[in-house]
C-alpha cells in the first residue's frame, strides 16, 4: 500500500477508460490491479453515461445524461468553472442513484459494486489501525489524484460544442502526451469514435480532417491537464461557441 501520486492515478484511470473500450491486456490480472481500490461497476457506468451524454447540457428534466458533464453543474447552459469541477467533483457521486441504475441491469453487478466500495473502506480502516500517520499523508494524495482527473476531464469538453457530434470533444495534438497517453489528446475522434482502438486515432483524425475543421472542433497546444495553460482560451460564456482549430501542435 503506497501513496498514490495524482500523476498515476490519472494514468490508472486512462488505462481504465482504454479497457473499457477496447480491451488490451489479458482481463483477470489487469483487472486485479486495476480494481484496487477502485469503484469499478460504478465507474463503467458512469463512463457509460458519459458516452451517451457526451458532455450535454441539461435536458428538459433540468438535468444531464452524462454525470460528468461540465454544464450539469453551470448556470443558463453554459459549463462551471473549473475550480468548482475539479475540486467538488469527486463529492458529487450518488451511490444511490448509480446502484438502482445498475441493479436495473444486473443485480449481481449492484452487490459486487457495493462490495467493491466497501472493500476499499475496509482497506482504509485497516490502514488507520496500523498506521494512522500514514494514511493522513495517504488520503490527501488520494482526493488530490481525482482531482487532477476531474481537470484533465474538464478540458477535454472545455470549448466543445455539446451540439454537434463531431466536436463533442476537445483535441490536443501534442506528440509526447499522446505517445505517453495512448492518444488521448484525441479526444473529439474518441468521442466521434468511441469504439475504434487508440492505435487508429491519428488515421481517423486524418480522414475526416476537412470535417473537423467546418464543425468548428476545437483544438488545444498543451495537454488536457494544462489546458489552462492554452493562449487561446474562451471565456465561459462562449466555451462552446464553433471556432476555428488552430495548426496541430508538436511536442
Amino acid at each position: 500500500m503506497v501513496p498514490r501520486h495524482p500523476g498515476i492515478h490519472l494514468f490508472r484511470e486512462h488505462l481504465l477508460e482504454r479497457q473499457r473500450h477496447r480491451p488490451q491486456f489479458h482481463p483477470q490480472p489487469f483487472l486485479l490491479l486495476a480494481t484496487r481500490q477502485s469503484r469499478l461497476q460504478f465507474y463503467e457506468l458512469v463512463h457509460n453515461r458519459h458516452h451517451q451524454g457526451n458532455s450535454d447540457r441539461p435536458g428538459i428534466s433540468g438535468d444531464t445524461v452524462d454525470w460528468l458533464s461540465i454544464y450539469r453543474h453551470g448556470h443558463d447552459g453554459e459549463p462551471e468553472s473549473a475550480w468548482t469541477y475539479t475540486f467538488f467533483g469527486y463529492f458529487r457521486d450518488d451511490p444511490k442513484v448509480i446502484f438502482n441504475e445498475i441493479r436495473r441491469r444486473n443485480t449481481f453487478n449492484a452487490y459486487w459494486g457495493c462490495f467493491e466500495i466497501a472493500s476499499w473502506v475496509c482497506l482504509c480502516i485497516l490502514g488507520f489501525i496500523l498506521n494512522w500517520k500514514f494514511m493522513c499523508f495517504y488520503l490527501p494524495f488520494y482526493y488530490f489524484g481525482h482531482c487532477l482527473s476531474y481537470l484533465n476531464g474538464y478540458f477535454l469538453h472545455y470549448g466543445g460544442n455539446p451540439d454537434v457530434p463531431l466536436a463533442w470533444g476537445v483535441s490536443s495534438y501534442h506528440k509526447l502526451y499522446n505517445w505517453l497517453w495512448f492518444y488521448n489528446g484525441y479526444h473529439a475522434e474518441h468521442h466521434f469514435k468511441p469504439r475504434l482502438h487508440w492505435t487508429k486515432m491519428v488515421d481517423l483524425h486524418n480522414q475526416i480532417r476537412e470535417q473537423q475543421r467546418k464543425a468548428g472542433v476545437r483544438v488545444i497546444k498543451p495537454p488536457h491537464a494544462l489546458g489552462f495553460l492554452d493562449l487561446d482560451l474562451p471565456g465561459r460564456d462562449r466555451s462552446s461557441r464553433p471556432v476555428t482549430p488552430p495548426s496541430e501542435a508538436g511536442a
